[in-house]
């Protein structure tokens, strides 16, 4: 976090976070400390004409006059300087110049007017600088950072104007603000703000809050559309000074020469020969296809469903002159979202193996073979063709551009947005970074299971394709588990140069046993609250709704169990008894009086609705006298909390004993995995 001093024109407790207040707006005034600016007084003497009488006196004269006007030069000079040293206190540190009024200059490229290349006018200025919830509080350092705009309505609000004031009138105008949490950056302040959705290097103008906007989270205002704003969640650096000031800028204004995302591929490397198995292969490569590390990039492995991207894009590029269709549409969603086989049936009938090996050839694959193989009627044609890593990770490093341009914005939409079991792998890793990804799992008839995964990930506005191909894992989590360890090898949250006070440490490497993993997993969010803060991993990443079973879903599936992500209690009970792993069911005592780690205690009389199911926790460890400890999210002061060590009777329905525990009946106990 950055401790500077006072820079701008009004003083800043740069660093310093003002209380939360009650109210959701602020009701402080901006003070206005502008420096005066000292007096330019070039005093002119006032002589008398010379008399030409007296001739010696007029050369005199003439001596005294340039000896005045030199004076008045040394003067105004030095005037200047004190000016400059008062208007630019931060100059000798390499910042931006200030204008006449004290408002930072910006850049020439990409500016878009008004003050400080922002497009702000200094009417909008001031209108911001007197609202309530202006002041003087500024905090650096590391934030998330998402966009929001036209078009307006729904979460996006009505677009009529700011929280500052700044007129929109459902438009779309140019500028370059931001929205905030005022008690961590008040309105009116200007910041920098590095890596952002315009490549803009001036200042941007907090001018706007939102009803999600909490904490260090930032939102920019962009004017280009929802593609552009869907496109933009990742973490960045929030300064008082310019960021990267000697990076050369390109014609797109973006740094040509910054400081990367630091891909640690060496440490990657690493852990990927740590996995078992046959084959291994992994291949991290830049945006040209350049490998930057890799275990085995050519080894090839039966792709399952990663090749269902390859059909996806082969459906854009045999659609690009026309709109389409509503069933394709409806099924390139189930292909790539929920890996629905069926659904990749029907659209590899449609485009066919010339086109999706066209696709091959475009991306220069060599060791690609498409596998035609008769499968059972929710079994995937393609499951046996064969892939390398190498392959697939120049694939996604390039897979927004292959996509034909009418249809990009819903290709990629669906590779952002994977469903159920196919949340694994890098996207548990907790990495901040924009992911678009496609997974592939199946049991293998020998025994044992393959677990392939591609993806593409920008980070600090640099973008590389990731591959990891996996044969002979003992179960699908323990294939999704390294990956996971592969990529928080190979990028982690601190790597952009955007790390820093208030930043997450990376994570260790997980457990290979899934009880266990819950357990870590859970115990990394204690105290926090997803109701103003992030939660890493966590989709979506925070929440105002009731959020126990939010935090238990998203836990479980981060530790490999296929889940979907609820809000309701009772989801637990209905997937642990589709997928036999009840410990207790309904009307049944509990197999033994200790439940499995992980597992979750649903409180209340039963799953079938929100007044039955009121609660639950997750068994985050088992102690060797039986005795275990409790971790749940939405617990005291809707904190993630922790209790115990517990007992339970072993009852219908089963309570913890012990004064301070939840005495609330517990129905069901649902374990991640069979329960023995």
């Amino acid at each position: 976090m950055s401790q500077r001093g006072p820079r701008r024109w009004v003083a800043r407790t740069v660093g310093a976070r003002s209380p939360r207040r009650a109210s959701s707006r602020s009701t402080a005034v901006r003070g206005r400390n502008r420096p005066s600016v000292p007096a330019r007084d070039a005093a002119t003497d006032r002589h008398q004409s010379p008399n030409p009488a007296r001739s010696g006196e007029a050369g005199f004269a003439a001596f005294g006059v340039l000896a005045v006007m030199l004076v008045v030069v040394v003067g105004a000079v030095l005037a200047l300087a004190v000016v400059v040293a008062i208007f630019a206190p931060g100059a000798s540190q390499g910042c931006d110049a200030l204008d006449g009024s004290g408002e930072p200059i910006g850049p020439t490229v990409a500016s878009l007017g008004g003050v400080a290349g922002s497009g702000v006018t200094r009417a909008e200025l001031e209108t911001v600088r007197s609202s309530r919830l202006a002041g003087p509080t500024l905090t650096t350092g590391a934030f998330r950072s998402t966009a929001y705009g036209p078009p307006w309505g729904g979460l996006q609000g009505l677009g009529v104007a700011t929280a500052g004031g700044i007129l929109i009138a459902g438009g779309a105008p140019k500028r370059y603000i931001i929205a905030t949490d005022p008690s961590v950056i008040a309105l009116g302040q200007w910041v920098y703000v590095w890596p952002n959705p315009f490549g803009w290097r001036g200042p941007f103008l907090a001018a706007d809050t939102g009803g999600r906007i909490r904490g260090r989270v930032i939102d920019f205002y962009d004017w280009r559309g929802r593609a552009y704003q869907n496109r933009w969640n990742q973490q960045t650096k929030v300064s008082d000074q310019p960021l990267a000031p000697d990076a050369p800028l390109t014609d797109d204004g973006n740094p040509g020469s910054g400081r990367s995302a630091s891909v640690n591929a060496p440490a990657a490397q690493d852990v990927a020969r740590q996995v078992t198995g046959q084959p291994v292969g992994f291949a991290l490569v830049d945006d040209t296809g350049r490998v930057l590390g890799s275990v085995s990039p050519n080894a090839t492995n039966a792709s399952a469903s990663i090749t269902k991207a390859m059909v996806l894009i082969a459906l854009t590029q045999d659609a690009q002159g026309r709109a389409l269709t509503e069933a394709e549409r409806d099924l390139a969603v189930a292909m790539i979202r929920r890996s629905d086989n069926r659904a990749a049936n029907a659209l590899f009938a449609r485009v066919g193996a010339v086109s999706v090996n066209a696709v091959a050839r475009r991306v220069g694959m060599t060791s690609f073979t498409l596998v035609q193989r008769k499968q059972t009627a929710d079994g995937y044609v393609l499951g046996y063709s064969q892939v390398s890593a190498v392959d697939q990770a120049r694939l996604f490093a390039r897979i927004e551009e292959l996509a034909a341009a009418r249809h990009r914005v819903f290709a990629m939409a669906q590779l952002e947005n994977s469903e159920g079991a196919g949340r694994f792998g890098i996207l548990d890793s907790g990495i901040n970074a924009v992911i678009r990804s496609k997974g592939g799992w199946r049991p293998e008839s020998e025994g044992g299971w393959t677990v392939n995964q591609a993806a593409q990930v920008t980070i600090d506005g640099k973008t590389y394709g990731f591959a990891v191909v996996l044969g002979k894992q003992q179960t699908f989590e323990a294939g999704g588990a390294a990956i996971t360890s592969v990529a928080r090898a190979a990028f982690s949250d601190d790597q952009a140069g955007v790390g820093g006070e208030g930043c997450d440490d990376v994570a260790p490497p997980l457990s290979s046993d899934t009880g266990e993993r819950i357990g870590e997993i859970a115990r990394r969010y204690l105290g926090k609250d997803a109701r103003r803060q992030t939660f890493t991993g966590f989709r979506p990443p925070s929440t105002s709704l009731a959020w126990c079973a939010w935090f238990s879903t998203n836990v479980w599936r981060m530790a490999g169990v296929p889940v979907e992500v609820s809000w309701f209690s009772g989801y637990h009970y209905t997937w642990a008894k589709e997928n036999k792993t009840l410990f207790k069911s309904l009307g049944a005592r509990p197999r033994g009086p200790t439940p499995p780690l992980g597992s979750a205690l649903m409180y209340g009389s039963g799953p079938q609705s929100t007044r039955t199911s009121e609660h639950l926790n997750l068994v985050d460890t088992v102690n060797p006298d039986g005795t275990f400890m409790l971790t749940g999210g939405n617990q005291d002061s809707s904190r993630v909390t922790r209790q115990g060590p517990c007992r339970m009777t072993r009852t219908d329905p089963a309570r913890l004993t012990g004064s301070g525990w939840d005495q609330r009946p517990i129905y069901a106990i649902a374990a991640p995995t069979p329960p023995t």
